[in-house]
């Protein structure tokens, strides 16, 4: 007998506001020691965002982090790599992580209105109120002052900037990270100017988890109906839901993760922090191109800056890395193709940015990624080649599905030191030439390489 498994569910099938008395709450999770949760006011409602919560200290001039969920995620996605960072001693690395609105413990719009109301630009405009915070609060916590703006909860444009060059010295650096729809907005953001125009933010870095190509995603979706045969049959049967194709546990851990070792308990956890409904012209609005490269790449501090590489090849230099893309070995929606293009469109699109020849735009993708002068990156993709000296790190997390940095299922997930978190602490690390990193990174196990000066971990060797 034809057997039809729908993995159909209405657990998790929502069309009220959290806030009402049908409805149960969203559960927030409890926080761990050295992360704090706050809210940050805006003309529409709160918005929640998790942050570290280093000494004040004048001293400590590391770059802050500032995580972007994707969909179906809030800041909560974002907790290991907080907890991980929170408990680092020397260098103090300050971490951010927003809620946009509609996710975890920000304000909730009514059904309607997120679901066919909401677009990218409003998400981003969430984001930058968050950035906008935690520039207000790494100026106060390293002794530069307020600028108008930058207060927490301020509403203003961010004009006010008083003497033009002390404020371009007094600007607050920080690396962008963004997930999925997340690493979308990210680029987006960047894309767009104006948006960050004023705030005192001198972006120093991208990171691009499984992200949302600026190039567009509807391959991305294309994968997820292959994967998905019943996705529409279902879809209908929720009444056109947004959350219908990530309804039922079986389906959270095909799209999202990569093990059946993920444990259900966690998958249960993971779950519950899912918003109870999202916008629908977010996604549609990134279906096609929504992002200019050469835009984005300009917005980033020091892009195309060269340094010499201190090696045994005299002379020899590379560009600064200021782009990183980290793709899950195992991600069935964001996959290695898509990915590789995605570092390799950052490259090709533009001949020349910040006069710095990039790459002729005949090349192909493959042979960006798989030129010559690429270094395998040990735990990192094995047989993938790293964009050596090009400003754009590309790699891969073994064994990892679409969540990389939650799917604790995978084995590569070493008790003291997850391989996403050391990826990004060594891309800081090579971004910035940070000494202090380089010492944090030598005592979790992961090394320079004396050729390149790239980073490099096997986790195999770590695991006792």
């Amino acid at each position: 007998m034809f057997n039809l498994n729908l993995n159909l569910s209405y657990q998790n099938i929502h069309f009220r506001h959290p806030s009402s008395s049908s409805s149960s709450p969203i559960p927030l999770p409890t926080l761990p020691p050295g992360i704090s949760r706050s809210f940050i006011p805006t003309p529409h409602g709160d918005l929640e965002i998790l942050h570290t919560s280093p000494s004040p200290s004048t001293s400590s001039q590391q770059p802050a982090l500032f995580f972007i969920h994707g969909g179906m995620g809030s800041a909560s996605v974002w907790l290991e790599y907080l907890t991980f960072f929170s408990a680092q001693d020397d260098p103090k690395i300050p971490c951010y992580a927003i809620s946009m609105r509609g996710h975890g413990g920000s304000w909730y719009p009514s059904y309607l209105r997120m679901v066919y109301g909401t677009t990218k630009g409003d998400l981003a405009g969430d984001v930058v109120e968050g950035i906008k915070w935690a520039v207000g609060r790494e100026r106060e916590r390293l002794g530069l002052g307020h600028q108008e703006g930058n207060v927490r909860g301020a509403s203003g444009d961010g004009k006010e900037r008083g003497d033009v060059e002390r404020g371009k010295e007094e600007e607050v650096e920080m690396i962008l990270v963004g997930h999925s729809a997340g690493g979308g907005q990210a680029q987006y953001i960047l894309s767009s100017a104006d948006l960050l125009s004023g705030l005192g933010v001198k972006v120093k870095g991208l990171v691009l988890m499984g992200a949302m190509p600026g190039f567009g995603s509807l391959p991305v979706y294309l994968n997820w109906f292959a994967l998905d045969p019943l996705f529409t049959l279902r879809l209908l049967l929720h009444l056109w839901h947004p959350n219908s194709p990530l309804s039922h546990p079986s389906l959270v851990r095909r799209i999202f993760f990569s093990s059946n070792q993920l444990p259900d308990s966690y998958l249960s956890r993971f779950m519950s922090f899912m918003n109870r409904y999202e916008s629908l012209l977010w996604p549609l609005g990134m279906c096609y191109s929504f992002a200019n490269p050469e835009k984005v790449l300009l917005q980033i501090s020091g892009w195309g800056s060269e340094t010499s590489i201190r090696t045994q090849t005299p002379g020899k230099r590379q560009r600064q890395e200021r782009v990183l893309v980290i793709a899950g070995e195992q991600d069935v929606i964001m996959t290695q193709p898509i990915m590789q293009r995605l570092a390799g469109w950052r490259l090709v699109e533009g001949k020349k940015i910040d006069g710095a020849v990039v790459r002729e735009e005949d090349e192909t993708v493959e042979e960006e990624i798989e030129r010559d002068d690429g270094i395998e990156v040990e735990g990192s993709g094995g047989s993938s080649k790293d964009t050596t000296g090009m400003g754009v790190r590309y790699a891969i997390v073994p064994g990892a599905g679409h969540h990389c940095q939650n799917d604790v299922g995978t084995r590569f997930h070493a008790p003291s030191a997850p391989i996403p978190n050391l990826l990004l602490l060594s891309f800081i690390a090579s971004a910035l030439s940070s000494d202090r990193l380089s010492t944090s990174l030598s005592y979790v196990g992961i090394k320079p390489n004396s050729e390149t000066e790239r980073y490099t971990y096997n986790p195999m060797r770590t695991q006792k």
